[in-house]
């Protein structure tokens, strides 16, 4: 019976028939993909013993029926590869005893294994564009261009699946970004600032871009802007700034009444109080979605 210690000197990426008994401290996330035209999934998973810890990927989603949290185990035919317990359906997994009393500090390292890896730091798009393809970066700029939606058919499995192109500036450089699957799918617009992480270099053809992969974020992020207030409406339940930036440009925005707290009482109608002071100028914070998240006067 291999502890984990002695399973960590073994060689690597080989099948074991030894079998190694540990405890289930965590289970993490399940990602979900498609494979030879077949929905499939890996969950991350944290074991721990007397000895130390290690991280396991199960991809076989019936097993996850035995493997749950604090459940002691005994792991046959399992897969030991970079540093982790590869439980596939060739796997034995069964419940079982004697793991023995874990040292609190194995548990809490075991907790941080099965965590997804935090995002790499922004770093500026000229910086970005000269880093490896196997190295991940993220960046943060404004969106200057954006395609429309394209399908794709993968080589390998045969799936259909979704693309969108846009371009990013920032100080330094601009580069286009490839939006896969379900990023694709975000209402972009032009002007807007973004934050997208877990991107790869992409050499096609002598051009530099960037590509997300399945744990890719993108996420708008908030501006200010000086403008001046020239009007308002509603739709529905739903209240609406008319916004003049420089150069005569006009922007309209989803304005909660909680964002105008500063200008507006409680106890005030809203429109009248607008009204009566239109055209003005103020300072407003805005997020991704065209929504105002603060007003205030600029004095």
């Amino acid at each position: 019976m291999f502890t984990i210690a002695k399973l960590k000197q073994q060689s690597s990426n080989s099948p074991y028939r030894v079998p190694t008994k540990v405890q289930t401290v965590h289970v993490g996330a399940t990602n979900t993909y498609i494979q030879d035209g077949q929905t499939k999934s890996n969950t991350t998973i944290s074991f721990a013993d007397q000895t130390g810890t290690i991280k396991g990927q199960c991809f076989d989603i019936t097993k996850m029926n035995t493997i749950k949290p604090q459940s002691t185990l005994m792991i046959r035919n399992y897969i030991y590869r970079d540093q982790m317990i590869i439980i596939t359906s060739a796997a034995k997994v069964s419940v079982t005893g004697g793991v023995g009393d874990i040292a609190e500090e194995y548990r809490t390292q075991a907790v941080e294994l099965a965590k997804p890896p935090a995002p790499p730091a922004v770093m500026p798009i000229e910086l970005a564009k000269t880093t490896t393809p196997n190295q991940f970066v993220s960046i943060q700029g404004k969106v200057m261009r954006v395609d429309a939606i394209v399908e794709r058919v993968t080589q390998r499995t045969q799936e259909t699946i979704k693309l969108r192109q846009i371009y990013v500036k920032d100080h330094t450089a601009e580069v286009k970004i490839s939006l896969w699957r379900s990023l694709a799918e975000n209402t972009i617009e032009v002007g807007k600032t973004i934050k997208v992480t877990f991107l790869k270099l992409n050499l096609h053809k002598g051009e530099i871009s960037l590509q997300t992969i399945p744990q890719s974020t993108l996420e708008f992020v908030s501006e200010q802007h000086n403008v001046t207030v020239d009007g308002f409406y509603k739709e529905e339940d739903t209240f609406f700034l008319v916004c003049k930036h420089e150069g005569d440009i006009f922007s309209d925005y989803k304005c909660p009444l909680a964002a105008l707290q500063d200008i507006v009482a409680e106890d005030e109608e809203i429109e009248a109080v607008i009204e009566g002071m239109i055209p003005f100028t103020a300072n407003i914070v805005v997020s991704g979605n065209n929504t105002v998240s603060s007003v205030s006067i600029d004095i």
